[in-house]
């Protein structure tokens, strides 16, 4: 069964419909089910995140040519684990797991608090993002050079080490 799930522009999701395949779909099966769209009322597809299942995308951009088509990442990592030895594939999913700064960048992105994106990556919710702060505004100018400043440390290690230290110091002076 092929579930095709839509989010209008106020991000409001919608299953859009069902089909069910025999096992066989090509190129006509995705143009019938993208012509079933746009005769219910589908305007066009601004982004279509999708598996590489054969004639779909050649379906979607045959309806909606100004469609950008996106593999779908779960999909992407699953056909690169083929090429992966077994004893390597925990060290590679480790590496994939998206670092906080990329959870951070999104959940500011879709106007949520960070610990939910932090969390769904497997970190740990962090304290300061339950204080309700609405913008770098509302911060002591230091505090947001600080917090540049560790921004630009590009290697994980140092940058982990330096916010660390400071972690510590200010841990010991508000005690």
């Amino acid at each position: 069964m092929y579930i095709v799930l839509g989010v209008d522009l106020e991000g409001h999701r919608d299953v859009l419909g069902h089909w069910v395949g025999d096992g066989a779909e090509g190129a006509n099966f995705w143009l019938s089910v993208i012509s079933d769209l746009q005769a219910r009322g589908v305007k066009d597809i601004l982004i279509a995140c999708m598996d590489g299942l054969t004639g779909f995308k050649e379906a979607i951009q045959a309806v909606f040519p100004k469609t950008e088509i996106q593999r779908c990442v779960i999909h992407q990592i699953r056909n690169s684990l083929k090429y992966i030895s077994w004893k390597d594939r925990k060290a590679f999913m480790a590496d994939l797991r998206p670092n906080m700064i990329a959870c951070i960048l999104l959940a500011d992105h879709f106007g949520v608090n960070p610990n939910e994106f932090l969390q769904l990556a497997g970190w740990p919710a962090l304290k300061v993002f339950d204080i309700q702060v609405t913008s770098a505004e509302n911060l002591p100018p230091e505090a947001v050079d600080v917090a540049k400043d560790i921004a630009r440390i590009s290697d994980p290690g140092t940058r982990k080490m330096v916010t660390e230290a400071i972690r510590a110091l200010l841990t010991r002076y508000f005690e």
